[in-house]
């Protein structure tokens, strides 16, 4: 019964799902429309679980603010304009993005897993 107790009570690692994250953002880098489809007003950077990956979505928010198309040169290009390239872990971390997108047709999915990951993280943080 004490171990059902402790279970109950064990703090929970908060949820992640830096896979969707990942796939979301090669799909935007592959057709930067899905940005202002799936992200804007919908999800920051903040709700990323991984620093790369909120980097890289932060300078997809400033090309979109600028009026720029989003794609692997336009993103690369802010993020080393704000010197964060390195951060992300270069160039290539971007090239991965877009090498492990399973399917752009299921970017969709993508946004909805990590938006219900990123309430599901703002609900532990209020308990």
């Amino acid at each position: 019964m004490s171990l059902d107790l402790e279970r109950a009570t064990a703090p929970q690692p908060p949820p992640e799902k830096p896979e969707a994250e990942a796939s979301l953002l090669g799909s935007i880098l592959l057709d930067g429309s899905l940005y202002a489809a799936l992200v804007e007003g919908r999800l920051a950077p903040a709700d990323l679980s991984r620093d790369a990956h909120r980097l890289v979505l932060g300078a997809m928010a400033r090309v979109a603010a600028r009026g720029d198309a989003i794609d692997h040169r336009s993103v690369q290009a802010e993020l080393a304009s704000s010197e964060e390239l390195a951060a992300v872990g270069g160039a290539q971390f971007l090239v991965g993005l877009i090498q492990n997108v399973p399917s752009v047709t299921h970017a969709e999915t993508y946004a909805t897993i990590v938006e219900r990951t990123a309430v599901a993280l703002a609900g532990a943080r209020t308990r």
